[in-house]
């Protein structure tokens, strides 16, 4: 593990984020990403960094140099596009923040694919269980988002475990509505 000068870019892996510049990039208007981590092309998609960060309720963070040490990854959107960051804190990994809020799944590409070759599309319930898994498949980062237009329709699902096959399948069974019929006034 490599270590920069920059206090809030403490650790990162492999050196690839060496002189990151972490505080430039409070500004929510900017892209979630620093200018350095552009030029590192698709391999951009696999860093994992350590940073400090202060996590908010809404679910976001901000990058603070006096913040909790969190790792970060970078997420990709429709097309390829990078779109935001993802944080989790190592003693629970299980609850994650996002620079933007703007996405809605971590490995977008998984599910393309899986739809449009209707192969089974692999979903992972954490972004570490993600990365540990090879980065293959996909996590749903945003529970809130109206799933059934971001996940596979010409693809089976497999799910990670039982809980999180529940979950799935209830956040894609559509709403029923309440149907009567209303009697004839004559």
């Amino acid at each position: 593990m490599a270590t920069t000068e920059n206090p809030a870019t403490a650790d990162t892996v492999g050196g690839v984020l060496d002189n990151v510049q972490a505080p430039a990039l409070n500004n929510r208007d900017n892209s979630p990403l620093p200018d350095n981590w552009q030029r590192l092309g698709d391999a951009s998609a696999a860093v994992v960094a350590q940073l400090r960060v202060e996590l908010h309720a809404d679910g976001s963070f901000d990058y603070a140099e006096d913040g909790v040490l969190a790792s970060i990854l970078p997420v990709r959107g429709l097309g390829g596009r990078m779109e935001d960051i993802v944080a989790w804190v190592a003693a629970d990994p299980a609850r994650w923040w996002l620079r933007r809020r703007m996405a809605v799944i971590l490995g977008m590409e998984a599910v393309e694919t899986a739809d449009y070759m209707r192969e089974p599309l692999l979903l992972f319930d954490t972004p570490l269980d993600w990365l540990k898994a090879g980065k293959r498949g996909a996590v749903v980062l945003d529970w809130k988002a109206h799933l059934p237009f971001w996940l596979p329709c010409n693809a089976p699902i497999k799910c990670q475990n039982e809980r999180l096959a529940r979950k799935v399948t209830a956040a894609l069974t559509p709403p029923r509505p309440n149907v009567s019929v209303e009697a004839s006034h004559a």
